[in-house]
């Protein structure tokens, strides 16, 4: 009868017992585990909450929301330079492939004090915006149940919910990994609803949450075995002692010379032969049809702006080019990449954003791209002349106007050539 009961019984014992040391021990996050966080981009990382909270709660560390174009660790990187030239910050790396709009709401929406009156830098890809914005897939890939636990604890105790917790709960059931948690699904379409929480539905929020945090407090600490701080450290021994832009930019075109000499296109050597060598004739003229200015995305990035209003972030955007050469090859129409640009210029600069460094012009300068749409040797560095005023500068009162407007499909279908 023991054995049985035990049988019974024994996992649930030893579930609670798990829990309840996780809720006792708190693994310290010392400076060390900080530095190695600030550029893993480990998945543990970008969808946990502790060690990022943590380590974002000391004001050297600067949030750099993007995407892959941030795994792109060459000695212009801005981790690179800012280690090197002993900056009064330091970058921590938000962003991997597939980390869009949604995810970096997410991860911003889950750090609320840590982007309360501070600084970011936030890089806008154009592929983002594809006419359905994130793939299930990606998005899957970056869901983080504790970050979605968050921002439910944020907002289950409103009477009414905004139009940003709307949007969002209307974007999260278009996913498959939202819809296959019955428990999560049913709180998410309450607040598409506009209904209210009931007692017991806020103490399962606030049950779930703190299990997740009690969980990722253990586990997160697991994914910073892929630091890149050593990969950071042997850069900075290929740079000059001293900083001068001018020496930087002809050592870039250097680097980026030597670097691109297996194809025509100024594509790292590496990549290309990885990536397109193959099949390069196939992707002749392959992107022809693709079009950035009318998606899903740019209403997904109107939620990140809402939280930076919020939070009275002072952000400079970055919007990156796509490699001019590749472009022609693939035919991807330069007409539309400079249209998406104004679309999301106008986006930002209309609310008060007003911090943006666009750089679609600078598609054709030789060795600024590494690859065909990621930034590079001579593209990190022209980064690096906007990057660092803005963070070396005092922080900046903000004055955000926030307009609902672009949540609507109208402003997701709307021609670029209609704005002023």
């Amino acid at each position: 009868m023991k054995k049985k009961l035990f049988a019974i019984f024994g996992p649930l014992l030893t579930a609670f017992i798990a829990l309840s040391i996780c809720a006792m021990i708190k693994p310290k996050i010392t400076p060390e585990i900080m530095e190695e966080a600030s550029s893993s981009m480990a998945q543990s990382v970008i969808s946990g909450q502790v060690i990022k909270n943590e380590t974002l709660s000391n004001k050297k560390y600067v949030p750099f929301f993007g995407s892959s174009e941030l795994s792109r660790l060459d000695r212009f990187h801005p981790s690179v330079l800012a280690a090197k030239y002993h900056r009064p910050y330091t970058p921590f790396l938000l962003g991997a492939p597939g980390t869009q709009s949604l995810t970096q709401f997410s991860i911003a929406a889950s750090m609320p004090k840590q982007l309360y009156q501070r600084k970011a830098i936030f890089i806008i890809s154009p592929q983002w915006f594809v006419k359905g914005g994130v793939t299930d897939q990606y998005f899957s890939h970056w869901y983080s149940p504790v970050q979605m636990y968050a921002w439910l604890d944020q907002v289950k105790d409103k009477s009414h919910f905004t139009e940003s917790d709307r949007y969002y709960a209307d974007r999260l059931q278009t996913f498959d990994i939202i819809n296959s948690n019955q428990h999560l699904s049913s709180l998410i379409s309450v607040i598409s609803h506009n209904k209210t929480f009931t007692d017991k539905q806020k103490e399962y929020i606030d049950r779930t949450y703190h299990m997740l945090l009690n969980e990722d407090r253990m586990y997160s600490r697991i994914g910073l075995t892929k630091s890149h701080q050593k990969t950071i450290q042997h850069s900075e021994t290929l740079l000059p002692k001293h900083y001068d832009y001018k020496e930087l930019e002809v050592l870039a075109t250097k680097v980026g010379e030597d670097s691109t000499t297996n194809n025509s296109f100024g594509i790292q050597n590496k990549f290309y032969t990885l990536r397109l060598k193959s099949n390069i004739k196939s992707l002749k003229g392959s992107q022809k049809n693709l079009d950035y200015r009318y998606s899903t995305e740019y209403s997904d990035l109107q939620l990140v702006l809402d939280r930076f209003a919020k939070e009275k972030t002072d952000v400079l955007f970055i919007i990156p080019p796509v490699n001019d050469k590749w472009a022609e090859y693939t035919e991807l129409s330069d007409k539309m990449l400079e249209e998406t640009s104004k679309k999301i210029t106008y986006q930002l600069k209309s609310q008060g954003f007003n911090n943006v460094l666009d750089l679609n012009q600078y598609g054709d300068v030789p060795y600024f791209m590494n690859d065909t749409i990621h930034l590079g040797w001579r593209g990190w560095l022209r980064c690096d002349k906007a990057i660092r005023p803005f963070l070396e500068s005092p922080y900046q009162p903000t004055e955000y106007h926030i307009n609902d407007y672009f949540y609507t499909k109208d402003w997701q279908n709307r021609d670029p050539n209609t704005l002023k």
